[in-house]
């Protein structure tokens, strides 16, 4: 398999999103309690597996399985869905830290939760880039 370049269109700026956030897996036939839909910032993704949800850490939920806490940077602006390579430039750099991430994307832009004690390391790295 030949070795493929990416290059990065643009340049894309991290801004930090306040607060913590939870990862929980639910149950695929869960029911979503309605006060998750208030939420500032939350995402759900549901397969036949699993149910799994993204919130505030301090919204209560019937959760199999919770990782927490999270911290979250978001790409400022809105991402062309035409853009190549901008998550992997991101990702591929905090792995070279040796920093894990979830990611979320939406229709505007992504944003990547790292956790708690990578948080200071991630800004830090991120902006010096």
């Amino acid at each position: 398999m030949p070795d493929i370049q990416i290059r990065i269109e643009v340049e894309v700026e991290v801004e930090a999103v306040p607060g913590e956030f939870a990862i929980h897996r639910l149950a695929a036939e869960a029911c979503l309690p309605q006060a998750l839909f208030s939420q500032p910032l939350y995402s759900v993704l549901h397969s036949q597996n699993e149910t799994s949800v993204l919130c505030g850490v301090d919204f209560e939920i019937d959760a199999q399985a919770t990782e927490a806490p999270y911290r979250c940077v978001r790409v400022t602006g809105q991402l062309d869905f035409s853009l190549v390579g901008v998550l992997r430039d991101l990702t591929a750099t905090l792995a070279s830290h040796a920093i894990s991430v979830f990611v979320v994307s939406s229709f505007d832009t992504d944003y990547l939760f790292v956790r708690e004690e990578n948080y200071a390391q991630t800004l830090e790295i991120l902006n010096a880039r």
